[in-house]
């Protein structure tokens, strides 16, 4: 990279110094439910009873306040709609399936439902590998490599 005169500059200039703005939200599953059970006002197809029970059990479902359980359930009933288009939430197929999709999409976005969208609300799912450090990843990998002068070694001392 060069400056405005011509000449490359001093990497040590380049390095991003500020500090992190915002906190990044650690979260792992708990393997308990979180959140209300689907109200019982309507009858749920197999999906959205589905997609909601992935939802409880999910390790976002750990940070999510009341009035994000009020969205998930307005969510719910748009799901439901799209996998049984014909119900009476969708007579006459009011609305398409595309439309429905990007509805859901945007709404289960703003829950973290993607890496993707983890990574934009910085928010972070822990697993027992991110737990790990580099130090640790690395002394792993050692131990799975094939030492092949070794093994040469020993096949040429057999012959």
């Amino acid at each position: 990279m060069y400056n405005s005169n011509g000449r490359e500059k001093n990497p040590e200039d380049r390095v991003r110094r500020n500090k992190e703005r915002y906190v990044i939200d650690y979260v792992e599953a708990d393997g308990k439910f979180h959140g209300p059970v689907l109200p019982k006002t309507r009858e749920w197809c197999a999906e959205t009873k589905q997609w909601w029970y992935e939802w409880r059990k999910s390790p976002q479902a750990m940070l999510m306040t009341n009035t994000d359980w009020e969205e998930m359930k307005v969510t719910a009933i748009l799901y439901d709609m799209m996998w049984n288009p014909g119900g009476a939430s969708n007579k006459n197929g009011a609305v398409s399936a595309t439309q429905l999709a990007s509805e859901i999409r945007q709404r289960v976005g703003k829950m973290g439902a993607t890496y993707e969208d983890r990574k934009k609300l910085r928010m972070a799912v822990e697993t027992p590998m991110s737990r790990k450090t580099n130090e640790e990843i690395i002394k792993e990998d050692a131990k799975k490599t094939v030492n092949y002068a070794e093994m040469l070694a020993e096949e040429a001392a057999k012959l």
